[in-house]
This record gives structure tokens, sequence and C-alpha cells, in this order.
């Protein structure tokens, strides 16, 4: 393990009215592919270990810390469980009720987030003791793993915790009840994070220098399109999905598709677009004349992500809109209807007028079936790589697009 060196990538943010052409890097957390969940454990020989005032201590022996990225963010929620937890020999509970811990790429503080009414609870023998929710609790500090993949350590030292304590009862090693500001938490967390089929990818936490929809090819861009710009992609070649119906292979095509949206407040590190509408048109496959192809679960949420400055190039990446429902594609042939979904949807974009969509097809190799007669509708389904043209966003009625800092 070395400590983490902050890795440039250069990533998608949103253009608001007026953007600086000096690019900005801001820390943040990172997957290899997004979506992914992220989990955390106990790393090495330290317990996660509360302790509070006259040294008391409650040790776990094991920690559980869980969350989701859509895309790569400067906060992250994970919900932590304890397990196996003892304070001198007495079996412990530790119920987290909610909370969550608010971490920060860019900082070495965290906070916790209760919902109301609610705290952690420590409890055993006749004593109890309460955290609630509190900020800029230090220290926690993040270090790479390098490996295939990547993860990451969080070495978790906070001090000047706040509790309270509730019961104070026979035995009690507590010295009376009321509120206390010396308690402590340490011990390693490993984190981890695998994408929407379940396998591993990487975590970690690094540098992005920021992304911008621009209205000219220039690396540092000083004409960006603002929120609400529109967003419009027309098919270039036919797209293709194959499957097995009856136990028959279909390739059905469709002869039109387009997308389209517009530029949204941004949710995290990119330039993020609301994708209200998604079609394929004048669909017939191997054995039907006349098949459909529907786009479900929208809306999605477009993010632009720019790996090439000076070219005005990048991807695009489809995933989960307001609903936090996976793009998902049904298809229905001989009236057989079968449904398939993928974490993300990404293709390549260059930049030009017009800009285009290369590559477009599902993040995994396959879509997995969500909905439909599984005797009848293959488990999975391949999306063959589309193309498309962005006839919108324009400028003076000419389409135009870079992916820019």
């Amino acid at each position: 393990m070395k400590t983490l060196k902050l890795l440039t990538m250069l990533f998608a943010a949103l253009a608001l009215l007026a953007v600086p052409a000096t690019a900005s890097a801001v820390t943040v957390f990172q997957a290899g592919e997004y979506p992914a969940d992220v989990s955390g454990a106990q790393e090495g020989s330290e317990e996660p270990t509360f302790t509070m005032e006259g040294g008391i201590a409650v040790k776990c022996k094991a920690t559980s810390q869980t969350g989701w990225m859509g895309q790569a963010v400067e906060t992250l929620e994970v919900t932590p469980t304890y397990s196996e937890c003892t304070s001198s020999g007495a079996a412990t509970t530790v119920a987290t009720e909610g909370c969550v811990y608010r971490l920060y790429a860019g900082t070495t503080a965290m906070d916790i987030s209760c919902p109301e009414g609610k705290t952690i609870k420590i409890a055993w023998g006749t004593c109890e003791v309460t955290i609630g929710g509190q900020s800029g609790v230090k220290t926690i500090e993040y270090t790479t793993k390098e490996g295939s993949p990547d993860s990451t350590t969080a070495k978790v030292a906070l001090k000047e915790l706040q509790y309270t304590k509730t019961k104070d009862g026979f035995l009690c090693p507590l010295v009376g009840t009321g509120a206390k500001s010396d308690g402590a938490l340490s011990g390693n967390v490993l984190f981890k994070a695998t994408n929407f089929a379940g396998a591993a990818t990487a975590f970690f936490v690094g540098a992005l220098t920021q992304t911008t929809m621009c209205k000219e090819a220039k690396a540092a861009c000083g004409a960006p399109y603002g929120v609400g710009t529109a967003v419009e992609a027309t098919n270039t070649s036919e797209p293709k999905f194959k499957y097995t119906l009856n136990g028959k292979a279909e390739t059905v095509t469709c002869l039109s598709s387009g997308f389209e949206g517009k530029t949204v407040a941004p949710a995290g590190g990119g330039v993020d677009a609301s994708i209200s509408n998604f079609t394929f048109g004048l669909c017939s496959s191997t054995n039907f004349v006349t098949c459909s192809v529907q786009a479900v679960n929208l809306s999605y949420r477009a993010v632009f992500i720019s790996t090439n400055a000076a070219a005005g190039s990048g991807f695009v990446e489809m995933v989960a809109g307001s609903k936090g429902k996976h793009p998902s594609i049904k298809v229905t042939c001989g009236g057989i209807e079968c449904t398939y979904t993928a974490g993300v949807l990404r293709g390549d974009v260059t930049g030009g007028t017009p800009a285009t969509l290369s590559n477009f097809t599902s993040g995994s190799p396959t879509m997995s079936r969500t909905a439909g007669d599984a005797t009848k509708c293959s488990a999975t389904l391949t999306f063959e790589k589309a193309f498309y043209k962005f006839p919108k966003p324009e400028t003076g009625g000419v389409a135009k697009m870079w992916l820019t800092n």
C-alpha cells in the first residue's frame, strides 16, 4: 500500500452561465465504472473502537459501510453497521438507526447525519450512550491500495466526538448522564466498489479537472453552454439488439433512433443532462417483420466527460435518472415483451459541427432481463454498438459542441 497520489483525470462539470476559461480541479471519490456500489469493511487487526469518558472502550470485531455512486462525487454517504461488539468483555449493541457517515474527498473531516429523532445507540449492561448528528468531525485520511482493481483505505481517528450518556445504571462505569464531547472513534476501513453487474471495479480518491460543454473548439473554453441547453442526438447507423426468443436467435434492427433532453444543474462532478425521450423506430427482426423497441424507466441522466480537452472529445454515460431506475430496453416481437436493463449506456463523444457519438452501447457486455417470460425471453440481450450525431446543442443555427475545460 502506498499513500494516494492525486490522479488527474479529465471529468465533466456543468457550464453555469460564466465558467472561467482556466480549468479548476476538485478532489473527488471515483470508481472505475458507474454506477458503482461502494462497500467498506474493517481492515487489519485494529478493531473499530468507540471510546468515551474515562477511557471506556467499545470494540467491534466487524463493520460494514455501504454507499452508491452514479458518477464521481465530492461527497459520499455511507451507511454503517457494527457487529460482535463488547465493552470490557460485556456484550454490546451498536444500533445505527439509519444514521449515515458523510465523507468528503477533499478534507479530513466527516459528518454524521441521522434521521429526525434517531441516533447511533450504544448499549451494554446498564449503560447507554447515544451519538447524534454532528458536522466537521476529524480526522479521516484516505490512502490508495494499488491492485486489480484499486481500493481505498480510510484511516479513521475521530476525536472530540459528541455523545450523550442516557443511562447509568447499577455497576455501569459511566459517571452520571448528560452530554459530553470527549468521544473518539478509531479503526481502518477498506472501501471497494462493484459495477452494476456485481464485478469488482476500482475505487479511489483523486483530482478531476472539470469539463465544460463548449460552443468553440478551445481547450480552455470561453463560450460555455449553460443550464437548460437542449441536447439532441439522431442515429447515423441502425441500432441492433441481439437476444433469444422462444429458443430462436433474433437480431432486432431499427432504422431510426434518437434521444433528447436538456442540461441541468450538476449532481456531482459532471456536465449533466436529463434525457426525457429516447426512441427507436421502424424495427424488425430475423424472424418477425415488425417489432418494437422502447426505452423504459425514463428520464435518464446523461453525464458528459472530457478525456481530451485539446480535441474537445470524451464520452457520455447514461445512468439512472430522477426515478432512480436504470436504463432499460423493452423489445416486443410476436407480441412477446422482454425487458432488459443496464447499469449504464456509454459512448464516445467527438467534438465538432456537429459533434458525434460512437460505439454507444451498454457498459457491460450484455443487458440483463428484468421483465418478461423467462421461458421465452433469454436471460441477456446484447445492444450492438450504435452511432449518432448531435443536431443540438446549437448556436447561431449551427450544431456544434466540444467537451473542453
